[in-house]
């Protein structure tokens, strides 16, 4: 996927422009939309925790290290 996202005011806001392959993306976009707006409830260097915009649905993105 390539997006384009910035943060403000205590959220991630990002749109999806294109992937690949591009019938499977466009298939993603179109059921799930090529936009989000999540609030921020944890950013470290390690960790993004963010709330969907259904106020349940949480993300929990997690750094790997390689050895």
């Amino acid at each position: 996927f390539e997006m384009v996202w910035s943060v403000d005011q205590g959220r991630l806001k990002k749109q999806t422009l294109k992937g690949e392959p591009p019938v499977t993306v466009q298939m993603i976009l179109k059921a799930m939309g090529d936009r989000v707006d999540e609030r921020i409830l944890e950013l470290t260097q390690d960790r993004l925790l963010l709330l969907d915009k259904d106020g349940k649905t949480k993300y929990d993105w997690r750094r790997v290290r390689r050895p």
